[in-house]
């Protein structure tokens, strides 16, 4: 999942935010931000469980 990507280099949330609003995806972006911000309290449609999220992090070697 790309998000990692986002975690692992610590990306600023207003960073990510704009460029996805650049790209017109802000609405997905801001729910993965507040999902992440959540430790997964926060869900959607457009995000994994919690639990697969941290597995998967695991799996490639990202903290959350």
């Amino acid at each position: 999942m790309e998000f990692l990507l986002v975690v692992q280099e610590e990306l600023p949330a207003d960073d990510f935010q704009d460029s996805a609003s650049y790209y017109g995806i802000e609405d997905v972006v801001t729910e993965l931000v507040e999902f992440l911000r959540s430790e997964g309290e926060t869900a959607s449609d457009n995000t994994p469980r919690w639990e697969e999220f941290e597995t998967l992090a695991s799996d490639y070697e990202v903290d959350l």
